[in-house]
């Protein structure tokens, strides 16, 4: 029987397409073509196929779909954070909203009236695009190697990965390395981060700023052995309530336990106190928390191979 043809748009290879759609699309009964925004699929590519759009949609993208829509099988446009809503990201740098308004934004009447289907990561961005029908595609972990057991080494790695913006999310993390750093001078901080964050952390010698990579190279790095503690940090803002609990893929794929805001973003994937820690963005519970975590090996060694079991 032939495969049914699937072809995948984004802007470049990322997160958003390897956790939501490689992830539900086998290769066994789909015939998978990707395109970049510098590329196009053929007319043939998309005659008789599930066209997913991945985040961001490009005019050159938008002219070949109109020209053949009746042509394509399903058309399917996918988001992971709250892209239509300009107020959601008020917050966020200029540079990142202008990305979100030309590419995302601006192309939502033309998807609606063009048919495309609406699949959003987090009920709650269901329920606020429940007018556009928008149905959830849960995430699922595209790692498929880890670190059979976890151990507490002699001089911790406490990571926190995030990208330009969660930089207000690495702000709020400063005082808890200090009072962790006060308990256990033998632990080291490793966090992603620009110009900013490594100013930020300018003469703590005990923080490693690492330069921010493509998600293929993050891919490569996060597993990497050698860390322990996984920080995933949400503030409550407008644009985060619809973040996405992926970090529970990375880190678990890192070898290490981790700390998980207390919020509605990762409250159904992450049970305190099981799979790691679930905890109120209030900066003592978290030096609190951490501070469990390396005291406790064995409940923290309990806690990673749950975490497997979830992933």
């Amino acid at each position: 029987m032939d495969k049914t043809k699937l072809v995948i748009l984004h802007k470049s290879d990322n997160p958003s397409t390897d956790f939501f759609i490689r992830s539900r699309f086998s290769e066994a009964e789909f015939d998978i073509r990707v395109f970049e925004f510098s590329e196009n699929p053929t007319a043939g590519e998309l005659d008789g196929a599930v066209v997913v759009i991945v985040r961001y949609v490009s005019l050159s993208w938008r002219r070949l779909i109109q020209a053949h829509r009746d042509q394509i099988k399903r058309l399917v446009y996918f988001m992971d954070d709250d892209l239509w809503d300009g107020g959601a990201s008020a917050n966020q740098r200029w540079r990142y909203r202008l990305k979100l308004f030309l590419y995302a934004r601006v192309h939502r009447a033309w998807l609606l009236r063009i048919g495309a289907e609406i699949k959003v990561s987090m009920p709650f961005l269901a329920d606020k695009y429940a007018g556009c029908s928008a149905k959830v595609w849960s995430p699922q972990s595209i790692y498929h190697s880890f670190t059979e057991s976890w151990v507490l080494p002699h001089s911790p790695v406490i990571f926190y990965h995030g990208t330009s913006s969660h930089f207000d999310e690495v702000c709020w993390l400063l005082p808890v390395f200090k009072k962790i750093f006060a308990r256990y001078p033998n632990v080291r901080f490793e966090v992603i981060g620009d110009q900013r964050v490594s100013a930020l952390f300018g003469g703590l010698t005990y923080v490693s700023v690492v330069p921010q990579m493509n998600w293929a190279e993050y891919r490569h790095f996060i597993q990497q052995p050698g860390r322990t503690i996984g920080l995933a940090p949400l503030l409550d803002t407008p644009f985060n309530r619809a973040r996405a609990p992926t970090k529970l893929f990375d880190i678990t794929a890192a070898g290490a336990v981790g700390v998980y805001a207390d919020s509605a973003v990762y409250q159904g994937a992450v049970v305190d106190k099981e799979n790691g820690r679930l905890v109120a963005m209030n900066h003592q519970a978290w030096v609190t928390a951490i501070s469990d975590l390396l005291s406790n090996p064995e409940k923290t060694a309990h806690y990673y191979r749950s975490a497997l079991s979830r992933v």
